[in-house]
């Protein structure tokens, strides 16, 4: 895990941001934010599931997968914004879970 935390001197013009992050390193230099996560699973054990795969292949086809450079062993969903995404990791989802705690 990554934690970010910000210096009080640091004023923003918009909106206030919260002093400290944790966001949850899923491989191939890319994190997410451990307050979207709506879920992680694994990839052999959910596409055994019809609906799984048909939800897997429509995110695909609107473009809310973001890939990996390995071979996938899980993936997780995301909620940021109003706006779902799918991320594959060659991490396992067992490690992500480690990661969280």
């Amino acid at each position: 895990m990554i934690r970010i935390i910000l210096p009080e001197y640091i004023h923003f013009a918009f909106h206030k941001i919260p002093e400290d992050f944790m966001y949850l390193n899923i491989g191939n230099d890319m994190a997410v934010r451990e307050q979207t996560i709506i879920g992680i699973f694994d990839l052999d054990n959910t596409t055994t599931s019809k609906r799984t795969r048909e939800f897997l292949n429509q995110a695909e086809k609107e473009g809310l997968i973001v890939p990996c450079d390995d071979l996938p062993k899980s993936f997780i969903l995301t909620d940021e914004y109003n706006m779902q995404r799918i991320f594959l990791t060659s991490l396992s989802a067992s490690t992500l879970e480690k990661r969280m705690k």
